[in-house]
């Protein structure tokens, strides 16, 4: 049943009803700014809105296309009668985009309107679903959640979760989502973002996906081609320095780049139809989008971003997450293997000591511990280990004598106190993002720091080889992998570096930090 935007809409027959058509509805959709859903030049997206796999995961480039075909596929989730969870990051942001996006489409598209006043006549009808957090389009609805906070999240059943934004959102907070959909007979998921670093968020769902790349015929030679920006827009012909493959290509006179084929070495059409094709065998349908197919962006104004990242690694990061739709890790940007296989020393590792020790704790499910010694201006590491309990902890303080410690406030913090004001040297460790110095608080026996500030500590001394580690380090379960787990990244839109573990556990990491700031403590304190 195809139904045009000038025709009057009426109210949907039982047939429409039962299979909710996604594309019978793309036919219908106007956008924002009020424009009708085109393929033309986004021959990728056709394959997409005639998905039907119950989860679908899509690693993209921006400007792709894929916000609007989630809201309509939310509408047509709606239609069939199924509740929706559409997720985003933020409050504001959810604020926003049913703002500045869904309700312009609303606005613009005659057809919604009838079916949300014929949802009014409904039973399920929310009183508030003319707000910013839930929608109802005829027997379904839209629910509108930030993961900023949990209550969105556990308020809720749903039939389809949406998460849109995936490497954005509290990462905590989204792992209630799916619980939310433990009483659903149908359950379905969307996952969809840019993505930031390798292995984490949407990254590491692509990648436990099908992993679809797209492919389209060169026109001369007839061999499908991947279309890939340093495979067929620039090519390398020396460490970091890059040229244009098109031979026509000039900057003053001919500003025009075409992406040339590797095979027949003739240009060919960047918006051509095609077909996607799986890499993996699994029932999750995943996409991966980039730019050298999807955007109406010239190929020039790429290639320019990317020769102005070859000199940042801020903007070298956003080209790879916004331009070519991957996951990008900044040389320099996390601590590896070969930093801390520098500072493996000859030293055992040891049950006590007699020298000025210093400890870091950092508390969850179990508490992992690092011991240290101060010689020298140095860390000399003498005790790693995961341990369980608080009478595991006194036992250390006891029997390395220790001088000074920090233990995180948070989760544990009546733990946390208590150790504090039982010991004088012990400390409770608040993490904040401002950018302040570190402060302490000798009565409260708190010290405050900032976390990137205490983070880049480790690798600065890593770097100066001021920790030095014992010699079965890498043989201690989990050390390596907390230490490397996470990775500094730029956050644009707060303008600021962080530290994100993304889906690792990296808490001989944090432990470690909380050891050099029981050092910074005791220098503090001599002052």
């Amino acid at each position: 049943m195809i139904v045009s935007p000038e025709k009057e809409i009426t109210i949907l027959d039982d047939w429409y009803k039962a299979n909710s058509p996604i594309e019978e509805l793309a036919n219908i959709h106007r956008t924002h700014n009020d424009k009708e859903i085109t393929f033309e030049k986004h021959n990728y997206l056709r394959q997409i809105y005639q998905d039907k796999s119950d989860e679908i995961v899509i690693k993209k480039s921006s400007q792709s296309g894929i916000s609007e075909w989630l809201i309509i596929y939310a509408i047509n989730e709606s239609i069939a009668g199924r509740t929706v969870l559409y997720i985003l990051p933020t409050y504001d942001l959810k604020n926003m985009f049913v703002n500045t996006r869904l309700n312009p489409s609303i606005g613009h598209t005659e057809y919604y309107r009838n079916l949300i006043n014929e949802a009014k006549q409904s039973e399920n009808y929310y009183k508030q679903s003319e707000s910013t957090s839930i929608k109802n389009f005829l027997d379904g609805t839209i629910i509108f959640v930030g993961t900023h906070s949990d209550k969105g999240l556990i308020a809720h059943p749903s039939d389809t979760n949406i998460i849109d934004e995936w490497d954005k959102c509290d990462q905590n907070n989204l792992a209630l989502a799916p619980a939310r959909q433990s009483h659903s007979a149908h359950p379905k998921t969307i996952k969809v973002s840019n993505p930031t670093i390798e292995g984490f968020g949407i990254d590491d769902e692509y990648n436990k996906s099908d992993k679809k790349k797209w492919h389209i015929k060169c026109s001369h030679c007839r061999k499908y081609i991947q279309p890939d920006f340093f495979e067929h827009v620039v090519r390398e012909i020396d460490q970091n320095t890059f040229v244009v493959r098109d031979p026509k290509f000039d900057a003053v006179n001919n500003p025009i780049i075409n992406p040339i084929c590797d095979k027949c070495e003739k240009p060919f059409e960047r918006y051509a139809e095609g077909e996607w094709r799986e890499e993996n065998k699994s029932h999750v349908s995943g996409y991966s989008i980039n730019k050298v197919f999807s955007s109406l962006d010239s190929l020039f104004v790429i290639v320019n971003r990317f020769n102005e990242g070859l000199a940042n690694d801020t903007k070298l990061q956003t080209f790879y997450n916004m331009d070519l739709g991957q996951a990008y890790t900044p040389t320099g940007s996390k601590i590896d293997t070969n930093m801390l296989d520098e500072c493996v020393c000859d030293h055992p590792m040891i049950e006590r000591s007699e020298n000025i020790c210093i400890a870091g704790f950092d508390v969850g499910s179990k508490i992992h511990v690092i011991v240290a010694e101060i010689i020298n201006e140095k860390l000399k590491i003498i005790y790693i280990r995961e341990i369980l309990t608080k009478a595991d902890i006194i036992d250390i303080i006891i029997r390395y004598k220790i001088r000074c410690f920090v233990i995180d406030a948070m989760p544990e913090t009546r733990l946390s106190r208590s150790l504090c004001m039982s010991y004088p040297g012990g400390f409770m460790a608040y993490f904040t993002r401002q950018k302040v110095p570190t402060s302490l608080n000798a009565k409260e026996k708190i010290i405050n720091s900032q976390r990137t500030t205490a983070l880049d500590a480790i690798k600065e001394m890593l770097i100066l080889k001021q920790i030095m580690l014992p010699k079965n380090a890498k043989s201690i379960k989990d050390f390596y992998d907390h230490m490397t787990a996470s990775t500094r990244v730029f956050v644009e839109d707060k303008n600021e570096y962080i530290w994100t573990e993304g889906n690792k556990p990296d808490h001989y990491f944090t432990a470690m930090a909380y050891l050099i700031l029981a050092r910074k403590i005791l220098a503090m304190v001599k002052r």
